[in-house]
C-alpha cells in the first residue's frame, strides 16, 4: 500500500512539475496505470486506495493543488470504480492474462487501454470545464488530454510492471510465462543503443524544423526490430526507453514544432505496434517450442517419449543400464476400466517410475511400455531389475479399484559412447525374452540370449533398415463402383522392405516380429509421413485420391496418434479426410476401451477408419457397434471361391448384410478374377481391391498406370 501511494503521489508531482515548467505538456500520466495494476494484481479490495492517493497530494503538498478537495475525491472515486470495471472486463469477459501470453491478450489489452480512459475522461473533463470555463473546445481539449495521457500510462507502464514486477511478487511465480528468447547482454545493449540513437536523431530533426515525420521514421523501425528480434521482453523496455527519453527531451528542449497531442499520438502508435508485434512473435515462438517439446514428450504422462529417449541416449556417454518395462496384460486390465480410469492407471504408473531414485532418465516409450536409464556397470543390473519390480508391489488406486500390476523388464548394458539403436535393440530382445519366459521378471541381455540366431539377426536388421531407410511403400489401387463404372478412388499404402541382400520383402517375412518391438511405432510414424508426402505430390499433380494406411496395433492405441497425424496433415496441407486408417479386427476384438477411445479421437480429427481383415478377429456385433469405424474390409479368405461355392457366397452376402446393418462401407479384398468382381458388384459391395484389378506398385509406376488408365 505504501509503495503504491508513494509511487502514485511521486508520479503525480512529476507531472505537475513537468506541466509547470515552461508550460510544457506532460505526455503521459502514470497514476491510471498504477491504479489499474494495483487492482488487477492484488484484487478489488485495494480499489479504495485510488481515492486515498488522489487526496494525498493536495493534503501533503497544498501548493500544488488547483482544484477543490471534493474534486479530488470525485477523481479518486471515478478511478477506483472505473478501473475496477476495466479489470473485471479484462479478467472475466476477455480472459486476458498479464504478462501477455498470446497476441490476442495484447490486442485486447491495447483496445481496452484506448477505450476505457476515453470513457473515464469525460467526467474529469466536464469538471475541469465547470471550474475553468472555456466551453466545448476546452472540454474536448481536456478530455483528449486526460484520455491520451491515461492511455499512454497504461500502454507503457503496465506491461513493464506485469513483465518484470509481477513474477517477483505474485503468489505463484510458476504461473508467469518463461522468457521465450535468450538474447545475449551485448545484443540487448546494442539494440537499446540503436533505439536511443534513433530517438535523439528523430527529436533533433523536430528541433531543426525539418518535420515531425522523421521522429516516426527513425524510431519506429528500431522498435519494430526489437519486437521482432526478442518479443515482448525486448519490445516493452524499448517502448519505455523511447517514450521516457522523448518526454525528457521535450522537457529540456521544448518546441512548438510538434503539438503535444502529436507527440502523444506517436507514443500511442509506437506502443501499440511494438506490443502487438512482440506478442505475436512470442506466441509463435512459444508455439514452436511447444511443438518441438511435444515431438519428444508423451502427451498422456508428460514423460519423454521414445524419440526423447533416443535423443538422450545419443548425447550420453559412459557406462549405463537401459531397462525397458512392459506392463503385463495391460489390455486385460483395461477390460474392467473406463477410458478415463485406464489413462489414470498409466499416469499413476508413470508417477511411480518418475519417483524411482537413482534413475538418470525416464521415458514413456509407447502405450504400455516405459524405460529407465541408470548410470552404472553390469554388476548392478540384477539389483536394478529387482528394484524396478519392487515399485509395483503395492497396489495402484484408480477410482474405486486397487490394481496390482506386474512388469516384464528387459535390461541392456552400454559402455562408452552409446549406440542408442544397439542398446535399444538389446533391451527390446531382453524384454521379449522376459515376456516369453512367463512375464513378471527381469532379463539381462547377453549375446547368447536368443537360442535362434535368426531372432537376433532379424532384430538387428530391422533396426538397420530404419537407420538406412530401407523401407519403402508400394501402392495398390482401390476401386469404387460408381453406377456401372469402376473407378480408382484410393490407394492402400503397403510396407515393403528393400533388404540389401534379399531384395524386396513382403510383410509376411518381418511384420509379426516387428509388431512386438517398440521400433514398430517409429516405422508406423514413418509410413504416415511418407504417405502424406506422396499424397501431397499427387494432389499437386491433380490426382485426387484417398490414401489407406495400415496401423500397427500398438500405434493404433497410442494416445499421441491423433496429434501426430494432425501435425503431418498440417505440414503437407492435406485434409484429414485424405486418410483412411486401417486397424486389424483382432485389436478391436481384444481391446474394449482404448481402441474405442482411439477411433473416436481419429473421427473427431476428421479421418476415416476401417476394420481390416474382418472375419479373422472374432469380434461380436455388439463390439462393432461400440467402435465407430467407417469401413469394413472383408478378408480375402471369404471372397475366395464365392463365385463357385454357394457356402462361400452365402458368407460374403452375410458379411455385406452386417456392414449394411452397421452402416459401414464394405470393401472386398483379394479379387482374383472377373467372376468374383461381377458377383460382388451384384451383391452391392461398394469398394473392391485385388490382383485381378491392379497389383501393388511403386509410386512412380502407379502414376504411369493411373495416367494410362485415365486416357
Amino acid at each position: 500500500m505504501a509503495i503504491y501511494l508513494a509511487a502514485w503521489v511521486g508520479s503525480d508531482l512529476l507531472g505537475a512539475f513537468y506541466n509547470g515548467s515552461h508550460g510544457t505538456f506532460y505526455p503521459w500520466y502514470l497514476g491510471a496505470a498504477l491504479t489499474f495494476y494495483l487492482i488487477y494484481t492484488f484484487g478489488y479490495e485495494y480499489a479504495p486506495l485510488a481515492v486515498l492517493a488522489e487526496i494525498t497530494r493536495p493534503v501533503l503538498f497544498p501548493s500544488t493543488a488547483h482544484l477543490r478537495f471534493i474534486d479530488y475525491l470525485e477523481f479518486g472515486a471515478i478511478a477506483a470504480v472505473g478501473y475496477s470495471l476495466v479489470v473485471l472486463v479484462l479478467k472475466r469477459i476477455l480472459a486476458i492474462r498479464l504478462p501477455f501470453e498470446t497476441f490476442q491478450d495484447a490486442a485486447n489489452f491495447c483496445g481496452v487501454a484506448i477505450v476505457a480512459p476515453l470513457i473515464l475522461a469525460l467526467i474529469p473533463g466536464a469538471i475541469a470545464v465547470s471550474i475553468f470555463g472555456g466551453g466545448w473546445q476546452h472540454f474536448l481539449r481536456e478530455v483528449v488530454s486526460f484520455w491520451v495521457g491515461d492511455t499512454l500510462g497504461l500502454l507503457v507502464l503496465v506491461p513493464i510492471l506485469a513483465t518484470y514486477v509481477t513474477p517477483r511478487i505474485m503468489p505463484n511465480p510458476d504461473e508467469a510465462p518463461a522468457p521465450v528468447f535468450d538474447i545475449k547482454v551485448r545484443e540487448r545493449l546494442l539494440l537499446y543503443a540503436t533505439v536511443v540513437g534513433a530517438t535523439l536523431l528523430g527529436y533533433a530533426a523536430v528541433l531543426t524544423g525539418v518535420s515531425g515525420d522523421p521522429l516516426r521514421y527513425f524510431v519506429f523501425l528500431p522498435l519494430m526490430w526489437m519486437a521482432a528480434r526478442g518479443g515482448l521482453r525486448l519490445a516493452i523496455p524499448g517502448i519505455f526507453l523511447t517514450d521516457a527519453l522523448t518526454s525528457i527531451l521535450n522537457y529540456i528542449f521544448p518546441t512548438t514544432s510538434i503539438h503535444p497531442i502529436d507527440l502523444q499520438t506517436f507514443i500511442v502508435i509506437s506502443a501499440i505496434s511494438s506490443l502487438s508485434v512482440g506478442a505475436l512473435v512470442d506466441q509463435r515462438a512459444r508455439a514452436e517450442r511447444q511443438t518441438r517439446a511435444l515431438a519428444f514428450t508423451n502427451s498422456l504422462s508428460g514423460l519423454p517419449n521414445r524419440r526423447g529417449l533416443e535423443r538422450w541416449l545419443e548425447r550420453t556417454e559412459g557406462a549405463l543400464l537401459l531397462a525397458l518395462i512392459d506392463i503385463d496384460h495391460m489390455k486385460l486390465t483395461n477390460e474392467g476400466l473406463t477410458r478415463a480410469a485406464g489413462d489414470e492407471l498409466l499416469k499413476r504408473i508413470a508417477e511411480r517410475c518418475n519417483d524411482f531414485s537413482g534413475a538418470d532418465f525416464i521415458a514413456h516409450v509407447s502405450a504400455d511400455e516405459f524405460a529407465m536409464a541408470v548410470r552404472g556397470g553390469m554388476e548392478t543390473a540384477q539389483a536394478l531389475g529387482q528394484r524396478i519390480g519392487e515399485i509395483f508391489e503395492e497396489p495402484i488406486a484408480v477410482e474405486e479399484h486397487e490394481l496390482y500390476v506386474s512388469v516384464s523388464i528387459g535390461i541392456a548394458f552400454a559402455n562408452g559412447p552409446t549406440d542408442y539403436e544397439e542398446v535399444l535393440r538389446h533391451a527390446d530382445l531382453a524384454m521379449y525374452r522376459a515376456k516369453q519366459s512367463g512375464r513378471g521378471r527381469a532379463v539381462l541381455y547377453s549375446p547368447d540370449l536368443a537360442d535362434e540366431k535368426r531372432t537376433l539377426s532379424l532384430a538387428t536388421e530391422l533396426h538397420a533398415a530404419v537407420r538406412n531407410r530401407e523401407f519403402v511403400l508400394f501402392y495398390q489401387p482401390i476401386f469404387e463402383f460408381i453406377g456401372e463404372n469402376l473407378r480408382c478412388t484410393g490407394v492402400e499404402a503397403l510396407l515393403r522392405w528393400n533388404h540389401p541382400r534379399l531384395g524386396f520383402l513382403e510383410p509376411a517375412a518381418f511384420l509379426d516380429f516387428l509388431e512386438n518391438m517398440t521400433l514398430a511405432e517409429r516405422v508406423g510414424l514413418w509410413v504416415l509421413g511418407e504417405a502424406a508426402r506422396q499424397a501431397r505430390e499427387w494432389l499437386d499433380a491433380d490426382i485426387d485420391l484417398q490414401v489407406w494406411i495400415n496401423l500397427f496395433p500398438r500405434q493404433a492405441l497410442d494416445p499421441q496418434l491423433p496429434n501426430q497425424i494432425k501435425t503431418l496433415l498440417d505440414e503437407h496441407g492435406l485434409s484429414p479426410s485424405r486418410f483412411v486408417l486401417e486397424i486389424v479386427e483382432r485389436v478391436i476384438a481384444e481391446d474394449t476401451n482404448d481402441i474405442e477411445r482411439a477411433v473416436r479421437a481419429l473421427r473427431n480429427l476428421g479421418t476415416m477408419t476401417a476394420i481390416d481383415d474382418f472375419g479373422t478377429g472374432h469380434s461380436s456385433l455388439a463390439r462393432l457397434r461400440e467402435v465407430p469405424v467407417d469401413v469394413m474390409k472383408i478378408d480375402q479368405q471369404f471372397v475366395a471361391r464365392c463365385e463357385i461355392d454357394d457356402k462361400a457366397s452365402g458368407v460374403v452376402q452375410a458379411v455385406l448384410k452386417i456392414a449394411q446393418e452397421l452402416r459401414l462401407r464394405p470393401l472386398a479384398e483379394g479379387i482374383e478374377n472377373e467372376a468374383q468382381l461381377e458377383r460382388l458388384r451384384f451383391y452391392g459391395c461398394r469398394y473392391v481391391q485385388g490382383y485381378f484389378l491392379a497389383r501393388p506398385m511403386r509410386a512412380d509406376d502407379f502414376f504411369r498406370w493411373l495416367t494410362a488408365t485415365r486416357v
